[in-house]
C-alpha cells in the first residue's frame, strides 16, 4: 500500500477510483496503474515512503492523501507521453494542458482509450 497526495479534486476522488501514476520529464508517461482504496484523509507518509520525498515541505507532514495499491506496474514498458499525444482522443489530456499539479482529471472517453493501451501493454508483458 502506498499514499498519494491529493492537492486537487478532493471532492471527486474516492475509494474504488483508478489512479494513473505519471512520471514527468523527457521520458514522461504512465508508469503504473493503481486502485484508490481510501477516501482522501489527513495522514502522514509511512517511514518506508519517506525516502521518496524530495520536497521537505511535504516530508513527514500531515497532508490530504489517499491510500492506493499498484495494480499494474508498467515500469519496463510505460505508455509514453509521445504515444499518448499521438493518440486520437487524447490530444487534450489535462496533464498536457496544465502540467503543474499532483492530480489530473481523465474523462470517460479518454479513460477508455488509455485502458485499451494499458490492457495491450499488460497482455504483451504476460507473453514475455
Amino acid at each position: 500500500m502506498k499514499h498519494w497526495l491529493v492537492n486537487q479534486y478532493k471532492n471527486e476522488i474516492s475509494a474504488g477510483d483508478i489512479g494513473l501514476i505519471w512520471l514527468s520529464g523527457k521520458e514522461g508517461g504512465i508508469y503504473a496503474v493503481a486502485e484508490i482504496i481510501s477516501n482522501p484523509e489527513i495522514t502522514i507518509p509511512s517511514a518506508k515512503e519517506e525516502k521518496y520525498w524530495l520536497d521537505y515541505e511535504d516530508k513527514n507532514k500531515s497532508k490530504l492523501r489517499v491510500k492506493m495499491i499498484v495494480k499494474s506496474n508498467l515500469l519496463n514498458n510505460p505508455i509514453t507521453k509521445a504515444d499518448l499525444r499521438n493518440s486520437a482522443g487524447l490530444e487534450n489530456l489535462s496533464i498536457f494542458r496544465q502540467s503543474q499539479g499532483t492530480n489530473f482529471r481523465v474523462s470517460k472517453s479518454e479513460w477508455r482509450i488509455i485502458k485499451n493501451k494499458i490492457d495491450s501493454v499488460c497482455a504483451k508483458n504476460a507473453h514475455t
